[in-house]
């Protein structure tokens, strides 16, 4: 009888090895999926909100598609970077003169925007970027906002109802406004955006308006003696 009982556990034994070396096989195949598993378990526990899980990594893996990658940024900018106007001849000191009257200011200013709109352009996005790196909150605030959009008019655009009330496109788009508001007012992205954007004004409007524009005939240049 103990003979039997010690055949016994050592049978036992075997098969429980045989089992581990089978499941350790199984998984160095790839068989088992660690993201399957836990998607199982979420589904699978009691009272677990496994829709909303859902929800938000749809979210998130919409939201990816809609981020540009850093290549996508880098040739981006370098398109705008090269459509920019020399930047020697942007500021140069001596195409620099300040003229009075209103008419001919205007007409100078509106060349200048339209000439130098990629480089004012590219200033603009340096200046943004060093604003974001400087407040990470900032950049927290835009991922919300764009979760958000994403959420309400990539993943549902079709009208939602949200406690009893319909809310079409233009109803979300308010929900969008409201909430990138509170966001902006909470981060302090909104007070520091309006600042870069109230400076970034003042100062290509200063440019624009002494910068000769290059429409404008510069006469010392142009001139050229003619001998009889």
């Amino acid at each position: 009888r103990g003979w039997r009982r010690g055949r016994g556990e050592e049978k036992n034994r075997e098969e429980r090895r045989s089992w581990r070396a089978w499941d350790m096989a199984e998984f160095q195949e790839g068989k088992y999926s660690t993201g399957n598993s836990a998607a199982t378990v979420a589904n699978a526990e009691p009272g677990g909100d496994g829709g909303a899980g859902s929800a938000a990594v749809g979210t998130l893996a919409t939201m990816t598609q809609y981020i540009p990658s850093i290549d996508t940024i880098k040739e981006r900018f370098g398109d705008i970077w090269t459509r920019s106007r020399p930047w020697g001849e942007f500021g140069s000191v001596a195409q620099m003169q300040v003229i009075t009257n209103p008419g001919e200011l205007k007409d100078r200013m509106l060349d200048n925007f339209q000439y130098f709109f990629f480089n004012y352009l590219v200033i603009l996005i340096v200046l943004s970027a060093l604003t974001i790196l400087t407040s990470p909150l900032s950049l927290l605030g835009g991922f919300f906002i764009l979760a958000a959009y994403v959420y309400l008019f990539v993943m549902n655009n079709e009208p939602i109802v949200v406690s009893g009330y319909e809310l079409d496109n233009k109803g979300k788009m308010v929900v969008v406004v409201l909430f990138s508001l509170v966001v902006l007012w909470l981060t302090g992205a909104g007070a520091t955006f309006t600042g870069l954007l109230i400076t970034m004004s003042i100062l290509s409007s200063i440019h624009a308006a002494v910068r000769k524009s290059s429409n404008e005939v510069d006469f010392e240049t142009a001139y050229e003696p003619v001998n009889i």
